[in-house]
């Protein structure tokens, strides 16, 4: 055991409504001055101010390194997670969270009792978002397709709008500490204050923040559409979603420029009479029955002909709560807030959070893994490629491997150099197959395509696709690829990627077009800036719906007991995120950190539970 630990409702986040908002307090919030500020009040870092405690600034953290106090050095514990994506860095984040709750309580009254730091080391292959997490569509609501609310959706969004908080403070901290660093430098150069934007980490900053708060919006795009989320709002606004149905006026004010197909806008517009559907019974059950109709047949196919054309129909659901993220700067700056977290005055001296650019093959196999006292604990949580990890090889995960491309789009700009086209400042995003993020006016994420069948080799190649001019791949005299000598399998392999793209492209744009005419390369107001591919771990349907995976990973060698100890080794699988990554991935890192820190199985929720290689019992 890795007692002391926070309490078991740390594990599972509260409801929106009673949900604490904690996190890095804001850089700019009166009463708070970021590190290296000139002002006189305290500095602090992190969340609310804990008694008998001082924040270090992260100029100090970084004067003291890695050097710990020797007691703290010697009582520290170390959580290794593999995976920088939704899951490990969340997971990553929730560790010192709950270690400064733990650490607060502890010290409150001149408790003396003691809690021992945490060393987490994240890593990656490639980077953090170097995955499928930073593809992802960064769309954030609670709601299915049909307009209902998921399993347990609206905590976990009100415990992913805490790591938004979070990182969105975290970022403003370190911008504001590499402001202060540079303007120092300069005036030791002699040279003038600078007042330009720094950057602290390597990011992309695609849009103009972390999240875009002009919620999002799921046009109906067929008649069955249009009637489900009709029907299903009131019940999810109980439930506590904040969705509501629009006609398609408004939607084409939220949105201008938005279609609502015709079968649609005509059924928002009148309701046939019980007449005008008895006349065409014959045109539908008719053909359908091997037996003459009777009386009562076209009586209850009228019955039924009627409520479904007098349901309620909207032509979209219009989710103002929902918010749009640059995933792959959300990450990065979450990263950046757990670091700063470990570093600070909340958790115990001797904290930190280490990052390490490698390969796990094995957890048994990994001699960093497997040095004597060198983890307390494993978490694989690295998405589609878990299956690249020996103990989780063949038969292990039921998830299946799902490929996927995404573009995104930028405007055209006029000799003049102003844009042709621009996403209202205020328009939300669309959700739907495509969806349309805009992750500012200037830059859409348009995406994505389904592609099955995808394997473990394909989940690491994920990020960005290097291809051509897709403008000038849609002319007919376009010049094409040379086809490849059946030697060159570097080649061949490059060209055959970079050609599913372009098709995904071109497929992904028409698509989105057909849903909002003006992002038609015709009308040249956009253009294809970039196509990234991911693959995503689609998890086997349960009752409840898709839910993710958490469980202990059995060792290769027997049943997960170590024969020295008897006792369960403290090796943790978090997958099968599938498409609601966003949405649980905070509830999940909560959950995955109280496991990791106890080491007890039992502050995993039975609906997530899963022993890897079992298979869960699917209902379908």
């Amino acid at each position: 055991s890795l007692a002391p630990t926070p309490s078991a409702s740390a594990a599972v986040p509260r409801p929106l409504g009673a949900c604490r908002r904690r996190g890095l307090a804001a850089s700019g919030r009166p009463g708070c001055e970021v590190p290296g500020s000139s002002g006189e009040k305290e500095q602090h870092l992190v969340g609310t101010r804990r008694r008998g405690s001082r924040c270090r600034s992260a100029r100090e953290s970084r004067d003291d390194g890695n050097e710990a106090s020797t007691a703290g050095e010697a009582n520290a514990r170390r959580i290794a997670i593999v995976g920088a994506g939704f899951a490990g860095v969340a997971t990553a984040y929730h560790v010192f969270r709950q270690l400064a709750d733990a650490h607060a309580e502890a010290t409150a009254d001149g408790n003396d009792r003691m809690v021992a730091p945490v060393r987490v080391t994240l890593i990656d292959e490639k980077r953090v978002a170097g995955g499928a997490s930073g593809v992802a569509a960064g769309l954030l609501h609670p709601y299915t397709p049909r307009g209902k609310i998921i399993w347990r959706g609206t905590e976990g969004v009100a415990a992913t709008l805490e790591l938004v908080e979070a990182a969105e403070n975290a970022e403003r901290a370190m911008e504001a500490t590499a402001m202060e660093a540079t303007a120092e430098r300069d005036e030791v150069n002699g040279e003038e204050k600078k007042k330009t934007r720094p950057t602290v980490s390597p990011r992309e900053n695609r849009g103009r923040a972390i999240a875009r708060r002009a919620g999002v919006c799921r046009p109906a795009r067929s008649l069955k559409q249009a009637r489900d989320l009709a029907k299903h709002a009131p019940a999810s606004f109980e439930a506590g979603g904040r969705g509501v149905t629009v006609s398609a006026e408004e939607l084409r004010r939220l949105i201008p420029g938005m279609d609502v197909p015709p079968e649609v806008l005509e059924a928002t517009k009148k309701r046939p009479s019980r007449r005008s559907l008895e006349d065409d019974d014959d045109d539908d059950d008719a053909s359908l029955l091997a037996r003459p109709l009777t009386r009562a047949d076209r009586k209850a196919a009228s019955a039924k002909r009627l409520r479904e054309k007098n349901a309620p129909v909207t032509s979209a659901l219009h989710i103002p709560e929902g918010l749009v993220l640059d995933t792959t700067r959300y990450l990065a700056s979450l990263w950046d807030a757990a670091r700063l977290l470990a570093s600070s005055g909340e958790t115990p001296e001797g904290c930190s959070a280490t990052m390490e650019i490698r390969t796990v093959a094995s957890i048994a196999g990994d001699s960093a893994l497997n040095e004597p006292g060198a983890y307390d604990a494993v978490v694989i949580a690295c998405g589609a490629a878990a299956g690249s990890v020996q103990e989780l090889q063949g038969d292990v995960l039921p998830t299946q491997l799902q490929g996927g491309h995404v573009v995104e789009l930028v405007p055209v700009f006029s000799d003049g150099n102003e844009n042709v086209g621009c996403w209202p400042d205020d328009a939300p995003g669309v959700l739907g197959s495509p969806y349309i993020a805009p992750l500012g006016p200037e830059r859409l994420l348009v995406g994505t395509t389904k592609e099955y069948g995808a394997s473990v080799a394909d989940a690491r190649r994920a990020g960005e696709v290097p291809l051509g001019n897709i403008e000038d791949d849609e002319k007919e005299d376009a010049p094409r690829a040379p086809t490849p000598k059946p030697t060159d399998r570097v080649t061949n392999s490059r060209l055959e990627i970079a050609s599913r793209a372009s098709a995904a492209a071109r497929e992904l744009v028409a698509s989105a077009s057909a849903a909002y005419p003006p992002l038609a390369l015709e009308n040249g107001a956009w253009r294809v800036d970039v196509v990234r591919y991911g693959v995503r771990a689609n998890p086997p349907r349960s009752n409840l719906g898709s839910l993710p995976l958490v469980g202990r990973i059995s060792a290769a060698s027997d049943d997960a007991v170590d024969a020295k100890t008897s006792e369960k080794k403290n090796w943790w699988y978090v997958g099968g995120l599938g498409a609601r990554g966003l949405v649980y991935h905070g509830m999940l890192g909560a959950i995955v950190a109280a496991a990791a820190l106890s080491g007890d199985d039992a502050r995993v929720p039975p609906e997530l539970r899963f022993d890897p290689g079992a298979r869960r019992t699917v209902d379908e």
